[in-house]
Order: C-alpha cells, then sequence, then structure tokens
C-alpha cells in the first residue's frame, strides 16, 4: 500500500516534507489520494469482487463439511480413535459414508494402529484414514 502512495505521489509531483510519506502529507493530498484510489477500484472493481467471492465459495464449501466428507471429496488423513476393547476388522466408503465394523478384543490381543487407504487411478486426492485401538 505504501509503494502505491509513494507512486500516486511521485505520479502528480507533490511535495512530500520527506522521502518517506507522513500523515500531513496525505492529509494535505487526501482528496486526491481518495479520487485516485475510487479510480483504479472502478478499473478493477469486478474482478476483485469476482476474486472475493470465489475465496468466499471456497472457504464456505471446505469448511462447512465434517472431516469425513472432506477427507473422502478432497483426500487426506484422518485418525479414528477406536473405543476402548474393540479392535477394527474392516471398513469400507459408502458415498462419503465411512462404515467400519468393529469387534471386541480378545485375550492377550495386542492393540494396533490400521489404516484404510483409498487408491485413485491418477493417484491424486487419495483418502487415508488411521484407526487406532486401545484397551
Amino acid at each position: 500500500m505504501k509503494k502505491f502512495f509513494k507512486q500516486l505521489f511521485c505520479k502528480h509531483e507533490w511535495k512530500t516534507s520527506s522521502n518517506s510519506l507522513s500523515i500531513e502529507d496525505f492529509n494535505t493530498h487526501k482528496n486526491t489520494v481518495v479520487s485516485e484510489i475510487h479510480k483504479v477500484c472502478k478499473k478493477c472493481g469486478k474482478q476483485i469482487v469476482m476474486a472475493i467471492a470465489l475465496c468466499l465459495v471456497c472457504t464456505l464449501s471446505f469448511t462447512s463439511c465434517t472431516e469425513q466428507i472432506r477427507t473422502r471429496t478432497f483426500g487426506g488423513t484422518m485418525v479414528i480413535d477406536v473405543p476402548n476393547g474393540y479392535k477394527v476388522t474392516s471398513a469400507t466408503w459408502k458415498e462419503t459414508d465411512l462404515f467400519y465394523f468393529m469387534e471386541p478384543m480378545e485375550e492377550g490381543y495386542t492393540p494396533n494402529e490400521k489404516i484404510f487407504i483409498e487408491s485413485s487411478s491418477y493417484g491424486m486426492l487419495e483418502s487415508k484414514i488411521i484407526f487406532k485401538e486401545k484397551r
């Protein structure tokens, strides 16, 4: 922003009290500065509005869904803590829902960390679910 104002001051050959811009310099030429900013915004206003709208849509779409949906749709890793005393025997996706089969641990069973990986055809946006078992 400071660079913009420096270019603005140089463009109109305004005299400043020093090499850097001060509040007094800005106040002296406030109306011209505001009108120049308005011209710039008028020129690229539509692009700015579109960029802000795109950022807003992306942010809302990414934050409005659950971790499970984000993992399935966009890829990534999700960790599931299995309830104490249970082990995971299988897992599967049905659309955006994750189903996993659990059963009680046998006596002497050592809790493991099990990994469920999606393998996509292009190798992009692959999901990884880590099941952490505990006694």
